[in-house]
């Protein structure tokens, strides 16, 4: 499982090359220093999704070298599988949250506003990644980036009417610490049911391949 998790970060790697990485993080800090209020709302919306949306490319990178051929004569389980996958993504996820963080209290503290002010912008970043995340990783194990595509489009824009609304605004007004906490239940229940469809999934594809490869 490792392996497979230590392929796709190559693959990232690959990608994102140094140079783009540390041009980005440099635009960001511009952003943050020099126009705060302005570029802070996108940031803390977009950041964490970008390094999620890497998932269309590794899976169109994945369509394009058969790699769903080959997963199937691997000595690893489909969980371990599945997991892998989930793993990367919560990986890439979990590091893009904090640097938004760290961004956003650069913001705050340049820009002389409350960091509570960002807060809102913040979690809905982190919730649409996690929306994303639980219907971009079937969507990926079907093999086909138009089905990842368009998985983490149907995320992105939910979470945009969420956010054109000000229903997360008012959300967060309003809320209590159970409110937050069930916010959490919620996100981590979603996870579960987007890995439980995962490895029906591939444990379906990986089944009809060998029943092809028993037939040949």
């Amino acid at each position: 499982m490792i392996g497979l998790v230590a392929k796709d970060f190559l693959v990232f790697k690959k990608i994102c090359k140094p140079a783009y990485r540390l041009l980005g993080i440099i635009l960001l800090l511009c952003a943050c220093i020099f126009i705060p209020q302005a570029a802070i709302p996108y940031i803390s919306l977009l950041l964490p999704l970008m390094g999620v949306a890497f998932l269309t490319e590794l899976v169109k990178i994945e369509e394009k070298s058969d790699w769903k051929n080959y997963l199937p004569v691997l000595p690893i389980t489909d969980k371990e599988i599945v997991v892998g996958r989930y793993l990367f993504s919560g990986i890439l996820f979990v590091s893009l949250s904090v640097l938004t963080f760290l961004l956003c209290i650069i913001a705050a503290f340049t820009g002389h506003f409350s960091f509570t002010t960002v807060v809102p912008n913040l979690v809905l970043g982190m919730c649409c990644t996690v929306l994303t995340i639980c219907l971009g990783v079937p969507s990926g194990f079907v093999f086909k980036q138009s089905n990842c595509t368009g998985a983490m489009i149907a995320a992105i824009m939910f979470c945009a009417v969420i956010r054109s609304t000000g229903l997360d605004t008012a959300f967060f007004a309003e809320s209590s610490f159970l409110a937050y906490a069930l916010l959490i239940i919620v996100m981590v229940l979603l996870l579960y049911l987007s890995y439980r469809a995962s490895l029906s999934i591939f444990r379906k594809r990986r089944r009809a391949k060998s029943k092809v490869a028993s037939n040949d």
